[in-house]
């Protein structure tokens, strides 16, 4: 029987777990790490996972992300704290990206600094003026030039006559 160790992501046998402490998943080799490095791994994955997988950053995660800055120093609490203040303004994750930069280029800025986005996403962002000059004149080329003839050809049947199938 494999299990699942959530420290390192991988599956090993389960005589490399101890028997104690089944629900905190950490195998042996992980668990060996002292402490404080395995809390500052810990602590930089759920500002990752809080930023790019939950769709709503809630007051408890606001208040962990407080905790995380208090704890640590460096550059993980710099993350906590960027983090943070876009939880505050997008809290929602739909359109949260293109928001801070057309909104907050600053804030973008730094999550392209702490790889929170690659930077091949950027270029991609167009800006608002070029985004509504393809809209208008490119729209409609995406269909193909007999797209109305095509619609038009659809047969359609009355409510008395019987359909063919």
């Amino acid at each position: 029987m494999r299990r699942y160790c959530r420290f390192c992501g991988t599956y090993r046998p389960n005589e490399k777990f101890s028997g104690k402490g089944h629900k905190i998943g950490l195998c042996k080799d992980c668990a060996k790490m002292p402490k404080e490095i395995r809390q500052k791994i810990e602590d930089e994955n759920f500002i990752f996972s809080v930023f790019l997988n939950q769709s709503n950053i809630s007051k408890a995660n606001l208040a962990t992300l407080q905790t995380i800055k208090q704890r640590n120093t460096g550059d993980i609490a710099e993350k906590a704290e960027l983090i943070a203040e876009i939880a505050r303004l997008y809290p929602r994750k739909k359109k949260r990206i293109g928001k801070l930069y057309y909104n907050r280029k600053d804030l973008f800025d730094k999550l392209v600094q702490f790889h929170f986005i690659d930077d091949f996403i950027t270029p991609v962002i167009l800006e608002k003026d070029e985004y509504e000059k393809i809209m208008d004149n490119e729209a409609l080329s995406n269909f193909p030039p007999d797209y109305e003839k095509k619609s038009e050809q659809v047969e359609t049947f009355e409510e008395e006559e019987e359909l063919p199938f």
